[in-house]
C-alpha cells in the first residue's frame, strides 16, 4: 500500500513538474524581435528571428524574421532596406516563407509573431517600424486553407475614432475569421481623461476596423 501511495505521489510530482515547465517555455518565448536600427547597420545585414509557435492541433509551425542591409541605391549610405519574413511549416514539411515584404527605410524595424487563430487556420504577424516614439504597424494574416497572404497598413484607422490623447495600438492575435485583435491601452502621454479603450477587431480582408463586442 505504501509503494502504491509513493508511485501515486510521484506521478502527481511529475506532473506538477511539467505543467510548470511547460509554463515556463511558454513565458520564455520570444515573439517580439529587439529593434533593429538602420544607423546602426555596417557592410553587414543584421537580422533577429522570433521563436516558433505551433498551433493547438500540432500540424502547423510558424515564425518570423526581418532584415536590414545597407540600400545599395542609396549612394548616401544613410538608407537600408528592412525585409519581413513570415515563415510557415505544414506536418512537420520545411519552412517556406508564406509572406515577404521588402521596404527602404531609416528608422528602426521588427516584428511581431502574433500566433495562430484558435481553430489554426489562419496565422498572423506584426511587420512594425519605429520613428522616435511612434510605432508604425502592418498585420499580416495568412490563410493556410486559401494560401493567401493579405497586409494592411494601420494607420488612424482606429485612433481617429477616439478622443486625441496619441494612444498607441497593441496587436494581440489573429481570429479564426482573419481579424487581428488590437488593443487601445490607456494613454502613456496624456495623464487624464484618455482612459483604455478596449480591444478593436481589423478585418484583413476589408480593411475595416470595429470594437470588439
Amino acid at each position: 500500500m505504501k509503494s502504491f501511495s509513493r508511485l501515486i505521489f510521484a506521478i502527481a510530482a511529475m506532473c506538477v513538474m511539467c505543467s510548470v515547465q511547460g509554463w515556463a517555455d511558454k513565458q520564455e518565448r520570444q515573439l517580439s524581435t529587439p529593434v533593429l536600427e538602420c544607423s546602426k547597420v555596417g557592410t553587414h545585414a543584421l537580422s533577429e528571428k522570433t521563436d516558433r509557435v505551433t498551433n493547438t492541433k500540432k500540424s502547423n509551425d510558424a515564425y518570423a524574421v526581418v532584415e536590414v542591409a545597407r540600400d545599395p541605391a542609396d549612394p548616401s549610405g544613410a538608407s537600408c532596406v528592412a525585409t519581413y519574413t513570415l515563415y510557415l511549416s505544414q506536418y512537420s514539411s520545411n519552412f517556406k516563407p508564406v509572406k515577404t515584404f521588402s521596404m527602404p527605410t531609416r528608422d528602426g524595424v521588427g516584428v511581431d509573431l502574433l500566433g495562430f487563430s484558435d481553430d489554426g487556420s489562419k496565422v498572423a504577424a506584426d511587420f512594425w517600424w519605429m520613428a522616435a516614439d511612434y510605432k508604425g504597424h502592418r498585420p499580416v494574416v495568412y490563410d493556410l486553407k486559401s494560401k493567401v497572404p493579405r497586409m494592411d497598413d494601420l494607420s488612424d484607422q482606429i485612433t481617429s475614432q477616439l478622443p486625441a490623447c496619441d494612444y498607441q495600438e497593441e496587436l494581440k492575435s489573429v481570429t479564426d475569421k482573419g481579424e487581428v485583435v488590437i488593443h487601445i491601452p490607456s494613454s502613456r502621454h496624456v495623464d487624464r481623461g484618455c482612459p483604455d479603450q478596449g480591444d478593436w477587431l481589423l478585418d484583413s480582408l476589408t480593411g475595416e476596423v470595429r470594437r470588439q463586442q
